[in-house]
C-alpha cells in the first residue's frame, strides 16, 4: 500500500467545523418545512384525562352486543354418541373364554415340572402343611412309594434310627 501524506486527498474550508451546527439547522429548516412540525409532538385536548373515566363509561354503557357461541349444542351430541360407541365395541368381548378344569392340565408336563424343579420345602414341612382331611386311607395306600424310594428318602434325610421312632408325648 502506498504511504498517505498530509497533501493527498480532500481539503476543508478553513473554519469549517467552528459553525457546522448553525449552518445544520439553518440548512434543514430550509429544505423541509413540515419536518419542524413534527418535531413539536402532539397535543391532547383541554381537560381530555379529566373526563376520560366518563367518556369510557358512556361508550361502554351504551350497546349490548350480543354473544356468540362458537360451537352450537346442536353437535356436541355427536362425538358423544361417536365416543359411546367405540367404547361399547371395545369393552364388549369378543367371545367367551371357557374356564379351565381340573381335566385340563396335562399331567406329564405337571410331573416334569415338578421333578426339574428345585423347591425349599423340605419333605417334613410339607407334610405338616398338607392337609390330610380330605385323603382317604385307599388313595394313599393306592399310590405308595416303592421300598427302593423309602429307603433313599431314610438315607438321605435321617441320620439315626432314634429318629424313626415316635416319643411318648408325640
Amino acid at each position: 500500500m502506498a504511504s498517505v501524506s498530509g497533501q493527498d486527498g480532500f481539503k476543508l474550508p478553513k473554519g469549517y467545523f467552528e459553525k457546522f451546527p448553525e449552518r445544520m439547522v439553518k440548512r434543514a429548516a430550509e429544505e423541509t418545512p413540515a419536518a419542524k412540525k413534527s418535531m413539536e409532538g402532539f397535543r391532547t385536548p383541554d381537560r381530555y384525562f379529566e373526563t376520560f373515566g366518563e367518556r369510557l363509561q358512556q361508550r361502554l354503557s351504551k350497546k349490548e352486543v350480543p354473544v356468540r357461541r362458537i360451537r352450537p349444542l346442536q353437535l356436541i351430541w355427536i362425538p358423544a354418541v361417536a365416543a359411546a360407541i367405540l367404547l361399547l365395541l371395545l369393552w364388549t368381548p369378543s367371545s367367551p373364554s371357557a374356564a379351565l378344569d381340573f381335566e385340563d392340565i396335562n399331567v406329564e408336563v405337571l410331573q416334569a415340572y415338578l421333578q426339574t424343579e428345585e423347591f425349599d420345602v423340605t419333605p417334613g414341612e410339607l407334610a405338616e402343611n398338607l392337609p390330610l382331611v380330605n385323603l382317604a386311607m385307599d388313595d394313599i395306600m393306592d399310590s405308595a412309594p416303592e421300598a427302593r424310594v423309602i429307603e433313599d428318602y431314610l438315607e438321605a434325610y435321617i441320620e439315626s434310627d432314634e429318629e424313626l421312632y415316635l416319643e411318648p408325648n408325640e
